[in-house]
């Protein structure tokens, strides 16, 4: 995705279409984004060549307030196929920001490994999706 002796990042934006920040020009919500990942010192302002918007209308499901009968039938019948793990948002049926994906994942693969040196095949669930998401670690 990036030239060689280059990197690239990706920010998720999430917003509602009536947000401000939905409605701002491109290149003042690239500014913004710049200027926070500055402040996190995640990014050297400098060496910031290009970037790009793309918004994604309805990227996330909306479920209905008694959807959770019919996720039952489906991760019951999936947890029948013993090499399945059901991760992410679709896995999950769990609405989350990219940053709650990526401790999932990365809780999943510890779980995982642990439970490989354990000899156990696959990580129950509630090995590893137990702990609050609001924890940034």
């Amino acid at each position: 995705m990036a030239p060689p002796g280059e990197t690239s990042a990706v920010v998720e934006v999430p917003c509602f279409l009536d947000d401000p920040i939905q409605r701002m020009p491109n290149e003042d919500l690239a500014e913004r984004v710049i200027t926070e990942l500055v402040a996190l010192t995640l990014v050297n302002r400098a060496e910031v060549v290009e970037w790009k918007h793309h918004f994604l209308a309805n990227a996330y499901p909306v479920c209905s307030t008694d959807y959770s009968s019919e996720i039952r039938i489906i991760t019951e019948a999936l947890a029948q196929i013993s090499n399945l793990s059901t991760i992410g948002r679709a896995g999950l049926f769990f609405y989350s920001h990219l940053h709650d994906q990526l401790r999932l994942a990365k809780d999943y693969v510890a779980a995982h490994l642990q439970s490989r040196n354990e000899g156990d095949t696959e990580p129950a669930l509630e090995s590893w999706c137990t702990e609050p998401l609001t924890d940034q670690s």
